[in-house]
């Protein structure tokens, strides 16, 4: 099986260039319960659940928009590959490095 690399698809072709050059993927900044980090959980524990509420929506929401840009992007880069007959290494979805207790 062919796997997609830079040492394979680059070959100064601009075509190959700007496969190369898409964007990475973007990381989700939120934990699975949407906060930041410890003192973000804080700050946002200690509002009322009315102040919290729509913030922890709005970050649903931006996770959800992340996710659908990464799959689409995911998508957009296996079709460019396969056109060019090389097959794309497995995806994973990036997400925020969970910290040790």
């Amino acid at each position: 099986m062919n796997y997609y690399c830079r040492e394979e698809a680059g070959n100064g072709n601009d075509d190959d260039d700007a496969l190369l050059s898409d964007e990475e993927e973007e990381v989700d900044p939120y934990d699975e319960d949407l906060f930041i980090d410890e003192e973000d959980r804080q700050r946002l524990m200690a509002m009322t659940e009315v102040e919290r509420e729509p913030i922890l929506y709005m970050r649903s929401e931006e996770r959800r928009e992340i996710q659908e840009r990464n799959k689409l992007r995911r998508e957009l880069r296996a079709q460019r590959l396969k056109e060019r007959g090389i097959t794309p290494p497995p995806t994973t979805t990036p997400t925020k490095e969970k910290k040790s207790a």
